[in-house]
């Protein structure tokens, strides 16, 4: 069964290989600390990601890829993002949506390597995969990447779960 971790490794060696020898530094603050992990969701989801990711500046420190797919990685395993196709947000709402689901995502799961990713439908996907190109945006990752992140985290989360 796929796992947030297994998913992340593939997600991270597909979109931005050079951060691979970070992903354990990355999971590892993302879980370990509260403080952490809220800075992580709050600078990436605010449009902060130079200056407060993981507290000190993810895109420098060359990890930014790793921290917002590991964010939306566990937003779908802990199920904050269940339904997110559904939610149509316009743009006088785009603040306040951001900011609630900032405080929804800095919900853990209990360890990256135990937590199983669900599979989702292929609409779902595709949304979460759009929120991830458009946080990718926000945070100043090339469109290349964004759009690449977007593809690579849709088709990763739209896998059979079970290996099958």
């Amino acid at each position: 069964m796929a796992t947030i971790a297994d998913a992340l490794q593939d997600v991270v060696a597909d979109v931005a290989s050079d951060e691979l020898d970070l992903l354990a530094a990355v999971t590892h603050s993302f879980y370990g600390s509260d403080v952490s992990r809220r800075a992580t969701v709050r600078g990436i989801l605010l449009g902060k990601g130079r200056d407060a990711a993981l507290g000190f500046g993810a895109v420098e420190a060359g990890q930014l890829v790793a921290s917002l797919a590991l964010i939306i990685l566990n937003g779908v395993a802990t199920n904050v993002l269940s339904g997110y196709a559904e939610h149509q947000i316009n743009d006088l709402g785009r603040w306040l949506a951001s900011r609630r689901l900032a405080r929804q995502l800095t919900s853990a799961a209990p360890a990256a390597e135990a937590t199983p990713l669900p599979k989702l439908t292929p609409g779902e996907a595709a949304a979460v995969g759009e929120l991830a190109r458009q946080l990718a945006h926000s945070c100043g990752l090339s469109t290349d990447t964004g759009t690449r992140l977007s593809i690579t985290l849709a088709a990763k989360l739209m896998e059979d779960p079970t290996g099958k």
